[in-house]
């Protein structure tokens, strides 16, 4: 008796094939009509999910793996593809979403022309109907019944008008599959590189990778489904847009806030905000990275079409001048822009990761906490730190010729940060720093040069140098620069610069700045820990703050929220006679919140900050955010956004105030209001601390009802949009926000910001 295997494929489970053949098996007779033995089991069935009849609800839940799996081009090119979970379970049932979009499934073809006489290695689209490179949609698409698939082009890539098909050359296929609007599906973007005729191996043209971009992008997302780089130079090559178009261009003139003459009717990119100096190549362009072998292009491959993504110096529309003249090719680009030149141009300030090099010369200068300490008898601060150039400590009472004055005085010296809680209000053991007693509620600031041999007149204490250890020791014994008797998470950073001589006449030639550091005092609890350094390295990579007195990057320590805490407002409200402004929250996590939800918030973030006496206005609303603006785990540390915040978060200050009603508009008022250790005064505008977190992201009037209806009480920054405020005196504060936005709630934030 012949049989064939038999299986059946649901949404949800398999019949194994072997389960069935023993069933068929026991109905059988042998020719004596007696029962034969059972065989042996068959393989089990593969479980198969049809994506046709399974519920978007399920779909969506899906994590998938898409894969091509090979191509044949005889004319129209085939293409052979997998779709599974990650788990291995086959994905059928595609063709009737093919059917009725054939958009659903789309793919393109292309060929890498080689780098020849300088040109740079080119993609050419055989998929261009009316001359701009495209996809096709496929004339068939076969569904295999195993999570495998057959789609055959429309396109001929052996008969296109004005491009030859070259076997030898290197090709790719790359396409998408899913519709986001209408299909729960996960949405897959795939690429394959060969060379048709099987000669050579494929040649790699891996310049940037796609998670290079996630590093500022998260998930970066284009015409609705298109995220991988692979993808996208299929289309963005020099034939889309007269060469506007052309990725490398593209690219380059966004990040550096361009503007385009052609592409998408001349689209301005002037809003653009890139967190980072555009000089710093290696944030996208890394050669050491084995993803990307051709990362080093930028500095060995130099050509028009890239360069003037940034440097506007070739095309009708140039703005710059080119010092070689008009070229009418890239071949001659080498002789006067070697690597080592372009490198040269490209040199930041200071040494980051993604830019080691510095001008030649230059000292790269790093600083490291080791620990520091209180007396419990006399309250003597002592610190001690190292501050190295390259590897070698230095003794900053007896610098090197090239950092002082030519005569034994440094140049600059950096100096320390001490910050430090107190009780403030009901809050018995805050959990933020609040430096009470200070002016504006700053951390108590000592330079280096404040202390005996360096100080010759009142020094603050003493600085000496271990040649062992490499370690400078300051002791604090000055009672006005030592922490409060009392005082609790006390902490103190290393902070400002030393500054070069290079030319040896006494003046500084370069300013050498480095990432701040902290140590807590020993014995102390730690600052509570909201954000990661170094997630906010993946986007700004060095942050010099104020001039680069205070900088951080990967590696570094929170020295921002030193100064940045929940008393300190901004400075002013007048600029000048002629300009006011609001006064607005300048702790942290509220600063940092509106500075980043600049192009969605509703109204603007913007203060005035009296600086020294000078009034200068700030403005966010033109920062542009390149994530989704609810991935909060882009910069905070896992779990630390979950409802109920901490224990003993202080309220944030909006607007200072000098008068019991809080409505006083004299600057004068404002700046005694915060001078010698006032703050917080008792008429101080305020938020309370969970809503403010999110009030500086959400800031419409319905989020401003909603969570004043649940317990918040919140200020707005102008009595110009309205009598909002809550004076400190008057609050009984009881925040019910976890009730709904806890972990498992209705309305999680967890779940809110999830990706």
């Amino acid at each position: 008796m012949s049989r064939r295997p038999l299986s059946y494929r649901g949404s949800f489970g398999s019949l194994s094939a072997g389960t069935l053949v023993l069933a068929l098996l026991a109905s059988c007779s042998g020719s004596d009509g007696a029962a034969g033995p059972p065989g042996p089991p068959g393989p089990p069935g593969s479980p198969a999910i049809n994506a046709w009849t399974t519920p978007d609800s399920i779909l969506a839940e899906l994590d998938l793996d898409c894969e091509i799996t090979g191509v044949t081009i005889q004319s129209p090119p085939v293409v052979d593809f997998t779709l599974k979970t990650v788990d291995g379970v086959p994905i059928v049932g595609l063709v009737p979403f093919w059917e009725s979009n054939p958009r659903f499934i789309r793919f393109t073809v292309t060929k890498l022309l080689p780098s020849e006489n300088g040109e740079p290695k080119t993609w050419v689209n055989y998929v261009q109907p009316n001359g701009t490179p495209t996809y096709d949609t496929g004339a068939t698409l076969v569904d295999n019944e195993d999570g495998s698939y057959t789609f055959t082009f429309e396109t001929d890539v052996t008969a296109v008008d004005g491009i030859d098909y070259e076997p030898s050359l290197t090709h790719r296929v790359a396409g998408q599959i899913g519709q986001l609007s209408t299909v729960a599906l996960e949405e897959q973007n795939v690429w394959f590189d060969f060379v048709p005729d099987g000669s050579v191996d494929p040649d790699p043209r891996d310049i940037v990778s796609t998670a290079t971009c996630n590093e500022c992008h998260d998930e970066l997302t284009f015409h609705g489904r298109r995220r991988a780089v692979e993808y996208c130079v299929q289309c963005h090559n020099p034939d889309l847009a007269e060469g506007e178009g052309d990725f490398s261009f593209m690219i380059h003139r966004i990040h550096a806030a361009g503007d385009f003459f052609v592409l998408d009717d001349a689209i301005s990119y002037e809003e653009v905000t890139y967190p980072q100096t555009v000089a710093n190549c290696r944030k996208c362009h890394n050669g050491d990275d084995e993803d990307t072998a051709d990362g080093d292009n930028w500095r060995a491959r130099p050509n028009m079409q890239a360069c003037s993504g940034c440097h506007n110096v070739f095309g009708p529309n140039a703005t710059a001048s080119h010092r070689g003249g008009d070229q009418a090719d890239n071949s001659l680009c080498f002789r006067c822009h070697p690597p080592e030149i372009i490198e040269g141009y490209h040199v930041t300030p200071n040494s980051t990761p993604n830019n080691p090099m510095l001008p030649e010369g230059q000292r790269n200068i790093s600083y490291e906490m080791v620990s520091a300490a209180v007396d419990g008898m006399t309250n003597d601060v002592t610190i001690e730190f190292r501050i190295l150039s390259e590897d070698t400590p230095l003794d900053m009472t007896n610098l090197p010729m090239d950092l002082t004055n030519g005569m034994g005085a440094g140049l600059r010296y950096p100096g320390l940060l001490l910050a430090y809680a107190l009780p403030q209000g009901s809050m018995m053991e805050p959990t933020d720093w609040n430096n009470l007693g200070q002016d504006a509620a700053q951390p108590i600031s000592l330079g280096l040069d404040s202390f005996s041999p360096i100080a010759t007149m009142n020094p603050l204490g003493t600085i000496a140098f271990d040649g062992g250890t490499g370690v400078n020791t300051v002791t604090i014994t000055d009672a006005a620069s030592q922490f409060p008797v009392g005082a609790m998470m006390r902490a103190v950073g290393l902070q400002g610069y030393l500054q070069q001589d290079l030319d040896n006449d006494g003046a500084s030639d370069v300013s050498l700045h480095a990432l701040s550091d902290i140590v807590t005092v020993t014995g102390d609890a730690a600052r509570r820990q909201v954000f990661d350094p170094t997630k906010c390295a993946n986007c700004h990579e060095w942050f010099e703050g104020h001039g680069g007195n205070r900088v951080f990057g990967a590696g570094s320590a929170e020295v921002c929220t030193m100064c940045h805490n929940p008393n300190l407002s901004s400075s002013g409200r007048t600029v000048n006679a002629f300009f006011t402004g609001p006064e607005d929250a300048q702790n942290f996590k509220d600063m940092i919140h509106g500075i980043h939800s600049g192009d969605f918030r509703s109204r603007d973030y913007e203060h005035v900050r009296n600086f020294r006496g000078n009034g200068s206005p700030y403005n966010w609303s033109e920062v542009t955010y390149p994530q989704e603006s609810n991935n909060c785990s882009a910069c905070h540390i896992d779990g630390s956004t979950e409802l109920p915040l901490a224990d003993s978060l202080l309220p944030t200050t909006v607007r200072t105030t000098g008068s019991a009603d809080g409505l006083d508009m004299d600057e004068a008022a404002v700046t005694a209001a915060r001078a010698g250790g006032a703050l917080p005064n008792a008429t101080d505008w305020i938020n309370t601390p969970t809503a403010s977190s999110c009030f500086y992201c959400h800031t419409s009037g319905e989020a401003w009802a909603h969570m004043t209806q649940q317990g918040a009480q919140l200020s707005m920054p102008s009595i110009d949009a309205g009598i909002i405020t809550n004076r400190s005196d008057l609050m009984t504060p009881f925040e019910s926000c976890a009730v709904c936005h806890g972990p498992g709630k209705s309305a999680d934030i967890g779940v809110a910001h999830s990706r």
